[in-house]
């Protein structure tokens, strides 16, 4: 995808994935409709504070599998 969108053909990058693999590859985010959202940022639930998690895609996975604790 990076590739087209190099060589100008990728106009819009639809996705239903919400792992951000089209942005870790490369595709710009203005470029990409993610239909259900994503793991590209995430906010805790205790302040608010907002948490970007695409220096690592390790990371992004380990945060699709972890359980939030009940309070």
């Amino acid at each position: 995808m990076r590739l087209l969108q190099e060589k100008e053909i990728l106009l819009r990058c639809f996705t239903q994935n919400i792992d951000t693999l089209e942005r870790i590859a490369g595709v710009e985010s203005d470029r990409i409709v993610e239909a259900h959202g994503s793991f590209a940022t995430s906010r805790c639930i205790d302040c608010s504070k907002e948490v970007f998690l695409l220096s690592s895609y390790c990371l992004v996975l380990r945060m699709m599998l972890m359980v939030v604790p009940e309070r």
